[in-house]
C-alpha cells in the first residue's frame, strides 16, 4: 500500500508569509548565510523527504540530538510544499521514491532555491546515478544503510560548503558591481 503525501513540521522557525516573498526573489536576502550573523551550523533547517516513514523519523530524530530543526516530507510533492512555505539551508533526500525522483526534486531545488543544499540517502549505489547527482549539484550522496557518523559528517560538510558558496556568489556580485561602477 503506497503511503499518502504527507509532511511534518516540527518547530517552524520561519514566519510562512516571508518564503512566498523570497520565492520570487530566488534567494534569501534577509538571511545571512549560516556562520556570517554569528550562528554555526547547527542553527539550520533541514528538510527530510524519503518514503519511508522509519528513515525520516530516523534521520529527525539524530538531527534534533545535533539540534537541527528539522521538517519531513514524504515525497517530492509534499517537499515541495514545504520548500514553497518555509526556508531550508539543506535537503536530505532519497533517490528513489514514488512519483517524482530525488534527481528531478534536485534539479527543482537548483532552480528555485539555490541558496538550499542538497544531500541524497538512498539504498541506490550506483556510479552513474551518484555521478549526475554530483553533476547537476548535489553536496554529497550517502548509501544506504549508513553509519550515523556518516550523516552528521555529510551535513556539516555541505552546510559549510552551502556558506562558502554563497559568499562567493556575494563576493562576485559585489566585485561586478565595483567594475561596473568605474567603468
Amino acid at each position: 500500500q503506497r503511503e499518502r503525501s504527507e509532511f511534518l513540521y516540527i518547530s517552524p522557525v520561519f514566519d510562512f508569509g516571508k518564503r512566498k516573498e523570497n520565492k520570487m526573489k530566488k534567494e534569501s536576502p534577509e538571511r545571512e548565510p549560516l556562520g556570517f550573523d554569528g550562528a554555526d551550523e547547527t542553527a539550520a533547517t533541514i528538510l527530510i523527504v524519503d518514503d519511508d516513514a522509519s528513515i525520516r523519523h530516523l534521520m529527525g530524530r539524530v538531527l534534533a540530538a545535533k539540534g537541527y530543526q528539522y521538517a519531513t516530507a514524504a515525497d517530492a510533492a509534499a517537499a515541495r510544499i514545504c520548500l514553497d512555505n518555509q526556508y531550508f539551508e539543506l535537503v536530505l533526500s532519497d533517490v528513489q521514491m514514488p512519483g517524482e525522483s530525488g534527481l528531478d526534486l534536485m534539479r527543482y531545488i537548483a532552480t528555485e532555491y539555490p541558496d538550499t543544499a542538497v544531500v541524497f540517502i538512498s539504498g541506490i549505489d550506483d556510479t552513474g546515478i551518484v555521478r549526475e547527482a554530483i553533476e547537476i549539484g548535489a553536496f554529497g550522496y550517502i548509501i544506504k544503510p549508513f553509519e550515523i557518523s556518516e550523516v552528521i559528517i555529510n551535513v556539516i560538510n555541505a552546510l559549510r560548503r552551502r556558506k562558502l558558496e554563497i559568499s562567493n556568489r556575494k563576493q562576485c556580485r559585489e566585485l561586478e558591481s565595483l567594475i561596473q561602477s568605474k567603468s
